[in-house]
């Protein structure tokens, strides 16, 4: 019968705990336990880590055991010897610390919101934060002094402590902290603005610098150090300030006038007119100039605005498309201002057709308009242009409109009425050309060819001016006259007088004749 091998472990028993100080029980619960390898050069790694009440069975060897509970560190080193157990004790050397904070010196402590920081501080003073916990924090740490740190929404407050092993340490820090709950008010007698208030707080130096330290909005609390402090309340366009003091376990409530009316203002073409739904700026400006005698823009809405300002005087200016119109407005507090600005302007809207009968054409069509009046050397200043179909809205008065479809050109004046559209269809008086050549008894030829647009009369030198060229298979839009037109390729060229008509198109054949040798 063959032998059975039997394997030595060559291990022991490794049953560890932990305890506060030197004489004190050992801890029940919450320690956590881990075994390092350790070699020649000191450098450990890690083989296990548990906890509550651990058992293992290891190698016999060197190890070094380390205990942590909480934020308190104690290290060994544990020699397992095969088939013994090894219970070592670990001295945590630690206490706790279970701090709270108060308003003041003779205030309750406060039961939430309180965050508590702890620091280690160097011998130059250097802290480094260690930990932080909030509502009613119990840390155990090991002996030694820390600095610790309280913060309740913007009140602060630090102390030193000491930790002494099996001991407890229970400070309570004065925040020296009192409440700040402002509301503003449009005026001396209205009611509290509910909402879209921003208030501001902010600390000023001796130089009445100030910092800004905090900003809310929608009924804030602030819970803050006891001092003087700049309060700014801001409600859209409007704003007050006022100087606070905070009083440690006390309670501060200013109510901020803002000296504030609204401005709701609307536009109309003409006098009496239903005010204009949509597309309308209304810019804000001061009514004071500075030495170039420009004002200052505030602001500019769209849309049914409304502001709300400080009381005093504005200049309001409407833009609706090109017409534009400008008021002085009083604003009082406590009331609002719902002026109706008279733009005093109607809409344009042109067509263009080739003849008066004809039919007004879809698209390709550019209007331009300009000033009436002319300047020193004749010309006139271009207000806008555009196409497709567009719509105008201007100010009453007389203007020129021109219209352009490709080669064809018309003008007219136009006279614009407050309140009164005008649909105005322009006669381009003109015909399209579309010509064609080939060669004298020969087909048509629908490449390499050039067309030649000239003006029928000549110079004084006999010449005529060419209008435009173009290749192949061309198409014109031309006013009503007569053209001179010219076919060439790299056989020939002929040249025709051809006529144009209103709402008429014009189709030529031009018979090249072909150079001789």
């Amino acid at each position: 019968m063959d032998n059975e091998p039997m394997l030595n472990l060559n291990a022991g028993l490794l049953k560890p705990s932990a305890t506060l100080s030197e004489g004190s029980e050992a801890l029940e619960r919450d320690v956590t336990f881990t075994i390092y390898s350790v070699n020649e050069k000191g450098a450990r790694q890690r083989i296990d880590y548990r906890s509550h009440k651990p058992v293992w069975h290891i190698g016999a060897g060197n190890y070094l055991l380390k205990a942590q509970y909480d934020l308190a560190v104690a290290e060994t080193e544990v020699d397992i010897m095969a088939e013994q157990e090894s219970g070592p004790v670990l001295n945590l050397n630690a206490g706790f610390l279970k701090p709270v904070a108060s308003l003041s010196e003779s205030s309750q402590p406060l039961e939430r919101d309180v965050t508590f920081t702890i620091y280690s501080v160097n011998e130059k003073g250097a802290r480094q934060r260690i930990d932080y916990r909030s509502h009613k924090p119990v840390w155990h740490i090991g002996v030694g002094n820390y600095l610790l740190k309280a913060q309740y929404d913007l009140a602060v407050t630090e102390t030193e402590i000491e930790i002494m092993a099996n001991q407890g340490t229970e400070p309570q820090l004065n925040l020296k902290a009192g409440y700040l709950k402002p509301a503003a008010v449009l005026s001396e007698s209205s009611q509290p603005i509910e909402r879209d208030v921003t208030f501001t707080i902010y600390t000023v130096n001796e130089k009445w610098a100030r910092q800004r330290i905090d900003y809310r909005s929608h009924k804030p609390v602030w819970h803050i150090g006891e001092g003087s402090y700049l309060l700014k309340a801001q409600y859209d366009l409007s704003a007050a300030e006022t100087e606070v003091e905070i009083t440690a376990a006390q309670g501060s409530e200013p109510l901020l006038n803002l000296n504030t009316g609204y401005l709701k203002p609307v536009a109309m073409l003409s006098e009496g007119g239903k005010p204009i739904e949509r597309d309308v700026t209304f810019s804000l400006y001061e009514t004071k100039t500075d030495i170039h005698g420009n004002r200052r823009r505030i602001d500019y809405r769209s849309h049914k605005p409304v502001w709300h300002l400080g009381a005093g005087s504005y200049l309001l200016k409407a833009q609706y498309d090109l017409i534009s119109a400008q008021t002085e407005i009083e604003i009082k507090p406590g009331t609002g201002t719902e002026p109706a600005i008279n733009l005093n302007g109607g809409y344009l809207r042109p067509t263009a057709a080739l003849s008066a009968e004809g039919k007004p054409i879809e698209r390709d069509v550019t209007f331009s308009l300009y000033e009436l009046k002319q300047d020193l050397h004749g010309n006139r200043r271009r207000i806008d242009y555009r196409s497709h179909k567009p719509v105008w809205h201007l100010g009453a008065g007389k203007y020129l409109l021109k219209a352009q479809y490709d080669l064809a050109y018309t003008e007219m004046e136009i006279e614009m009425n407050s309140g009164v559209g005008n649909d105005i269809k322009l006669n381009l008086d003109a015909g399209y050309l579309r010509p064609s050549a080939k060669i004298k008894d020969g087909e048509p030829i629908t490449s390499g060819i050039t067309f030649t647009l000239f003006e029928s009369k000549p110079d004084l030198h006999g010449n005529h001016r060419r209008i435009d060229y173009r290749n192949n298979k061309p198409v014109w839009h031309l006013n009503s006259g007569t053209y001179r037109l010219r076919a060439s390729n790299s056989s020939g060229s002929h040249e025709s007088d051809i006529e144009i008509k209103a709402g008429e198109g014009t189709e030529p054949m031009l018979e090249i004749e072909p150079k001789t040798e």
